[in-house]
């Protein structure tokens, strides 16, 4: 009887190098994880961000009965719309925009590597820009130069998401605008 393809049993015929590879192989993936492609970890990061929620003000926590109370963050009517949906619509209150723009920059300064950090700096900036393009307000106390810069720089990164690029340079050319009326009042 000869044995199937499919049988464990099977001699794969390997010399001890084919072995010797293929266990060095599994046993260093992790290195080879980070080194795979940091930006596509950053895409991820920040698709997961957008799609995500703000947090649930304690204040709102405690008005909710206290059956609510463990899930509200999984409440939509609670803890409201994605913050890429926030973050892009030009009738997001500018409360909303401030909350978002504080609550990138302190998970961002509390990042544990920098694909972490740059993919909260991205969404920080984007508050900064939905203020400055829908409010005509400044929520940054970054010169007009340096925002400008920011911005177009963020349009230069491969893994921002496209529609945050365009965005980005619309930010980009309004904070060259102030800079120049800026320039001309002195």
């Amino acid at each position: 009887m000869t044995e199937q393809a499919d049988s464990p049993k099977q001699d794969l015929s390997l010399t001890s190098e084919h072995k010797t590879r293929l266990l060095s192989l599994g046993l260093s993936p992790a290195e080879d994880l980070e080194d795979v492609d940091e930006d596509e970890r950053r895409t991820d990061i920040l698709y997961d961000m957008l799609a995500g929620t703000l947090p649930v003000s304690p204040l709102t926590k405690d008005a909710l009965p206290p059956l609510l109370r463990g899930q509200s963050e999984s409440l939509s009517s609670v803890a409201g719309q994605p913050i890429g949906e926030l973050v892009q619509n030009p009738h997001t209150d500018i409360s909303a925009i401030r909350r978002i723009k504080d609550f990138a920059k302190e998970l961002g300064t509390a990042a544990t590597s920098k694909v972490e950090s740059d993919a909260f700096l991205v969404l920080y900036y984007a508050a900064i820009a939905n203020a400055i393009l829908f409010h005509d307000v400044k929520i940054s106390k970054h010169s007009w130069m340096d925002l400008a810069q920011y911005f177009r720089s963020l349009t230069e990164r491969t893994w921002v998401l496209p529609e945050l690029k365009s965005f980005f340079l619309k930010a980009h050319e309004y904070c060259q605008d102030a800079e120049g009326k800026a320039a001309d009042s002195l």
